[in-house]
């Protein structure tokens, strides 16, 4: 194939991943009126309740910081509660509120985003490929003088 024709098919793969996560993002916010990140992460307090929040960045693939965040507005809509782990006090356990499972529950599958749950189902070999493939794209998007941060922080409101 001519290496036009090429790079055509890789754009137009990419503009459908690119509008399908928009248009689920648009329903989470339409349905939820909390983000899709917010789902996501309301998603997995729901399914273990307890887990802490350096473990919820961990499950998201982001900073600390940024979990923190998440789980700040997650409290401040009423959605999580916070206490302190019996066994370590330090260490917080996040459970989601009645109203935070009744809205995780009626909300748009899939709660963990498109793409993540798109990923999830790839085989081994092709997770492989794709993930080279994607980091040899985005050094070229670095190079461009955009962010090279595998951890970019995820907003929501």
């Amino acid at each position: 194939m001519e290496r036009i024709l090429r790079e055509q098919r890789l754009l137009g793969e990419l503009r459908v991943i690119f509008s399908a996560t928009r248009q689920h993002i648009a329903a989470v916010k339409r349905e939820t009126g909390v983000s899709a990140a917010l789902l996501w992460a309301l998603d997995e307090v729901v399914r273990d309740p307890g887990v802490s929040p350096g473990d919820l960045a961990e499950r998201l693939g982001v900073h600390a910081t940024t979990a923190s965040n998440l789980c700040s507005r997650l409290k401040q809509k009423g959605l999580i509660r916070s206490r302190p782990n019996p066994n370590d006090r330090r260490v917080a356990q996040l459970q989601a509120t009645p109203t935070g499972r009744k809205l995780r529950d009626r909300a748009p599958q899939p709660r963990s985003g498109v793409i993540s749950t798109a990923i999830h189902a790839l085989d081994d070999q092709t997770l492989d490929a794709a993930t080279l493939a994607l980091a040899a794209l985005r050094q070229q998007v670095a190079a461009l003088g955009y962010s090279d941060d595998p951890m970019e922080t995820m907003t929501g409101s």
